[in-house]
C-alpha cells in the first residue's frame, strides 16, 4: 500500500485486497497508469478500496486505488 500525503493518489495492491478479502468498488473515474510495472507500460485503474489501518494509537481510513503493485508494505511519507 502506498500512502503519500503530498500525492493526489493512494494505491493498494490487488493481491493485498484479494488476500485480506477487502471490499472494493468500481472506480468513479477509471484511468490508465504507466509507471507501476515494467512488463506492461499501461494498466487500467478501475477499482477503489477503503482501508482502515492503525499505528499505535493512531487510526485512520484511506481511500485507495487498486493497482497491480508488487509491494506489501505501508509506505508513509510526510512532506517537510
Amino acid at each position: 500500500m502506498i500512502l503519500y500525503k503530498g500525492s493526489q493518489k493512494n494505491f493498494i495492491s490487488q493481491t493485498f485486497v484479494n488476500r485480506l478479502q477487502l471490499p472494493n468498488t468500481p472506480h468513479p473515474s477509471p484511468y490508465q497508469l504507466g509507471w507501476v510495472q515494467q512488463d506492461d507500460p499501461r494498466i487500467l485503474i478501475n477499482k477503489s478500496c477503503t482501508v482502515t489501518f492503525a499505528i499505535g494509537p493512531f487510526r485512520d481510513t484511506v481511500d485507495c486505488d487498486v493497482s497491480l503493485l508488487d509491494c506489501f508494505y505501508l509506505l508513509l511519507k510526510i512532506p517537510y
